[in-house]
């Protein structure tokens, strides 16, 4: 009249599969993120030096005696620009490093180590905002 129930249980072996297949999709998962965010740091470099760039020839446009000082003081004059919201994101690069800014023959030039060593690492990378000066 009453049967009993089977109760089923995962054995050891089935338990390990699941398990190992969890841990290949979190490990595909975990690389594809890690790389799109990699490219976002590039890509936020990439504008933002752009960016630093045209600020900064425009504040030498305005006032050619900064010409003069512009690699030693341009953090204090991109701190002082009232057009600017976030003076912080315009002085560093994707990855928290400040810029480096050299002025010569008369142009501003700005360098980011790490953009640098994340396009030299991915060469077909589409880097055409930006060309790597030497």
């Amino acid at each position: 009249m009453y049967k009993k129930m089977k109760r089923r249980f995962f054995t050891l072996i089935e338990m390990m599969v699941v398990i190992a297949i969890l841990g290949a999709i979190i490990a595909v998962i975990s690389i594809n993120v890690a790389g799109n965010l990699e490219k976002s740091k590039a890509d936020t470099t990439g504008f933002a030096m752009d960016n630093l760039e045209n600020q900064l020839e425009l504040m030498i446009a305005n006032n050619p005696a900064l010409e003069n000082d512009i690699e030693a003081n341009w953090q204090e004059l991109i701190r002082n620009n009232k057009l600017i919201k976030n003076s912080n994101k315009l002085i560093h690069d994707g990855w928290g490093k400040e810029f480096e800014v050299t002025f010569k023959d008369g142009r501003i030039q700005v360098r980011s180590e790490k953009y640098e060593e994340f396009i030299e690492k991915n060469f077909n990378y589409p880097s055409n905002r930006r060309q790597i000066q030497n």
